[in-house]
């Protein structure tokens, strides 16, 4: 019996468009979370005109809401023969909660931030997709070290750039804009890693 052909050597991890999606993905998620609990009492007040107490509890749900889709979102996953609608209400959330802090941010602040803080169930939806995505445990170490090292090292830079930002208009509109911008980034990202395709198959040389 003839022994079995060696596997294909891999290949760059970051050849592959869903690693960069997944990356993608990653970092717009951890960017508005490490934002929002950075500044999201500041963005309230300055925006929606609340006091410091109550943004401070609005913060708390904020926090609180993040966890829900935590359970849902991977066994959705991994049931679903695309995960585009998960990945799109994602960017939606981002989108209409930001939008509407900008647009109507009184009275219902609460739900804007109920909103954007469903947004990051694109956390959860990427780390059950590494190994949705990934065919063998090699494969979905490179896919996590890749997607996680870049999108937590991109994510931390969110306090920083609404900083800057802040400082450079003397405003919360353009902080809040930017963070518009992450939730479409978002979306496209996850359109890239909505079928069912696997790293195996492109980042072999």
């Amino acid at each position: 019996e003839a022994p079995p052909a060696p596997a294909a050597p891999p290949g760059r991890v970051w050849r592959s468009p869903l690693a960069w999606g997944l990356a993608g993905m990653f970092a717009m998620s951890a960017l508005n979370v490490y934002a929002m609990f950075a500044w999201l009492p500041s963005i309230l007040a300055g925006l929606a005109g609340v006091s410091a107490a109550t943004a401070g509890i609005l913060l708390s749900v904020y926090s609180v809401v993040g966890l829900v889709p935590s359970l849902p979102v991977p066994l959705l996953a991994g049931r679903l023969k695309s995960v585009r609608g998960l990945a799109l209400s994602g960017s939606a959330l981002f989108l209409v909660g930001y939008g509407g802090l900008l647009l109507a941010p009184q009275p219902l602040v609460l739900l804007w931030v109920v909103l954007a803080g469903l947004g990051p169930l694109l956390f959860p939806l990427v780390l059950v997709l590494i190994n949705l995505r990934t065919r063998t445990p090699q494969g979905a170490v490179a896919l996590s070290s890749f997607a996680q090292s870049f999108g937590y090292a991109f994510g931390a830079l969110g306090p920083l750039l609404i900083g800057i930002l802040h400082d450079a208009t003397g405003s919360w509109n353009a902080p809040v804009v930017m963070l518009l911008v992450t939730g479409v980034v978002a979306g496209v990202c996850g359109l890239v890693v909505a079928g069912p395709r696997m790293l195996e198959d492109q980042w072999h040389n």
